[in-house]
């Protein structure tokens, strides 16, 4: 029988470490330490009472915005034709009617004022008896007048050709 041989497989060297091996791995070491200080503080979350302070002035400063700044606005009954204010005029007197009519409906009496029907006090407000009443508005120096006591239907004539409407 053969003599077992001895074994020839190769064995890393343990030599103590150079130096600059000792270096290396320091560097490598500190750079590994550094980037997860990095990691974590990039993770961490932003500070709330920051973010909030931020929120707040920007809110701030739009609702400071929005209550300085104007708001466009129109007024029809300064723009355009007489035909054009007229027509505006008759339609608002015929809204009008339509709420004291409803308010009349409701609590069985006229209202005291026109803003008790949810009407703008910009009319002439005239109760009559039996539930009537009448109602006057300036139109371009025009009067126009609308009487609860007449058919609606004449009033809203007018109203209706302009529109392009088909009542008769």
């Amino acid at each position: 029988m053969a003599a077992p041989q001895p074994a020839t497989a190769t064995t890393p060297r343990t030599d103590p470490p150079r130096a600059s091996e000792e270096k290396v791995r320091g560097l490598v070491t500190d750079f590994l330490v550094e980037k997860r200080q990095e990691e974590s503080a990039q993770a961490a979350p932003p500070n709330p009472q920051r973010t909030r302070t931020v929120l707040t002035i920007v809110l701030g400063l739009v609702c400071l915005a929005s209550w300085i700044a104007p708001y466009p606005t129109s007024n029809p009954v300064e723009e355009g034709s007489p035909e054009t204010r007229a027509l505006h005029s008759r339609a608002a007197l015929a809204l009008a009617a339509g709420q004291i009519e409803e308010y009349a409906t409701i609590h069985g009496r006229l209202p005291r004022r026109l803003t008790d029907a949810g009407v703008e006090d910009s009319m002439q407000f005239t109760p009559r008896p039996s539930l009537q009443f009448r109602l006057k508005s300036q139109a371009g120096g025009d009067t126009l007048t609308y009487d609860s006591s007449a058919p609606a239907a004449a009033f809203l004539h007018a109203l209706d050709q302009v529109l392009g409407g088909t009542s008769k």
